[in-house]
């Protein structure tokens, strides 16, 4: 028979293990449940992270690149737009650039009181750029306007630099020559311009000569032609136009007059009727020039 004590451990046992196994399977089913929690983790992390993300874009705007503006067109400038323009080219030293913007100041705002500057400084900027026929025009421009501005005298000499400066070679087109002596005329027949009279003498004297040369030229291939005529209306021209002012060019009429002699001997008779060269008269009875020296003294005239 079983005693009482091994009946009370009996009893005993079993009760601990009804109590225990519930505690053991809850432990086990906590401990499943944490592991689950632990893998799932990283997927909820990243969705979390997410919306984070998406919530910091909705309340963060954006930063927004900032539009360029875009360049205001010159007809649409007002008087100080271009003028800030121009400054601003001139002070990076870009002449053609600034160019624009004062001939477009020159052409919409000619009514203005103090436009005349910006005439005299459209002309500057043309010259430094070597457009020269444009320069003389604007200078020669502002000397007829404003003859009572002080700039006045100045214009007129930029213009005769000008007009100058576009001279061509002898056998060419010699209009721009013929202009420059024309300028230098008005200047010079003014009283109230001295400051650049000497130079403007010398630019006159120099296109004369330039002239001169064109038409002994000229003469030169009339007389290869035998085109006599043609070659006395040349030394004409000569004497009318040129012989009273330069005194220098007496001796080379005469050269010319014997060699037009010596080669057609019926133009004596023109020549005295048409009021030879003085002294020319003599050289036309000995039929030899009395300065025969003159051709050794500049032998380019001859050919």
């Amino acid at each position: 028979m079983q005693t009482h004590a091994s009946i009370f451990n009996k009893a005993t046992l079993t009760g601990l293990l009804i109590i225990a196994l519930p505690l053991f399977f809850a432990g086990c089913a906590k401990e499943k449940t944490e592991t689950k929690v632990t893998k799932d983790a990283k997927p909820s992390t990243k969705t979390v992270s997410k919306t984070q993300k998406d919530a910091q874009s909705k309340t963060i705007p954006a930063k927004k690149t900032p539009k360029k503006k875009k360049n205001k067109k010159r007809e649409k400038m007002t008087y100080a737009e271009l003028s800030e323009k121009v400054q601003k080219c001139l002070a990076k030293k870009h002449i053609k650039e600034a160019i624009p913007y004062q001939e477009e100041i020159v052409s919409r705002y000619a009514d203005r009181q103090d436009i005349a500057k910006n005439k005299l400084q459209l002309a500057e900027l043309y010259f430094k750029i070597k457009e020269y026929a444009a320069a003389r025009e604007v200078f020669d421009n502002f000397s007829q306007f404003y003859p009572s501005d002080p700039k006045a005298e100045y214009a007129k000499h930029k213009a005769i630099k000008a007009v100058f400066a576009e001279n061509l070679q002898m056998d060419c087109d010699q209009s721009e020559t013929e202009m420059t002596v024309a300028l230098c005329k008005e200047y010079l027949e003014s009283q109230h311009f001295n400051t650049y009279r000497k130079e403007v003498v010398d630019i006159k004297a120099q296109c004369e000569n330039k002239l001169i040369d064109k038409e002994i030229y000229v003469f030169n291939f009339y007389m290869r032609k035998h085109e006599f005529d043609a070659a006395r209306n040349r030394l004409n021209h000569l004497k009318e136009n040129y012989l009273a002012s330069n005194e220098s060019l007496k001796p080379r009429l005469l050269e010319l007059e014997h060699k037009l002699l010596s080669k057609d001997p019926s133009s004596k008779q023109h020549l005295v009727a048409e009021k030879a060269t003085p002294g020319a008269d003599q050289a036309i009875a000995a039929n030899n020039t009395p300065v025969a020296d003159a051709k050794e003294k500049d032998k380019n005239y001859w050919l």
